[in-house]
């Protein structure tokens, strides 16, 4: 069975549809952006952290605690080895 729509419906529904692609194609394509991003941060952030002697496992990368304002990089006490990292390390 089959039946053939009035062309405003199917000219409504072509247009309905170009919106939904287009939606979705900005929706990946910010899916994107924050993927990339959040993979540049998290490598930044291990290896400064690392080079001041913080190892993060990749585990409980989530639970880092930055101190925006004193640049003090923590995790919970039972993770950390050292647990802090100087502002200037983090530059």
């Amino acid at each position: 069975m089959s039946v053939t729509l009035r062309p405003t419906t199917l000219n409504r529904l072509r247009q309905l549809y170009a919106q939904a692609e287009g939606a979705r194609a900005a929706a990946q394509a910010a899916v994107d952006a924050h993927t990339q991003l959040a993979q540049r941060l998290d490598a930044l952030l291990t290896d400064a952290c690392e080079d001041q002697g913080l190892t993060i496992p990749a585990a409980r990368r989530e639970a880092v605690q930055i101190d925006w304002d004193t640049g003090t990089v923590s995790l919970p006490e039972s993770q950390s080895t050292n647990g802090h990292i100087p502002q200037e390390a983090l530059a």
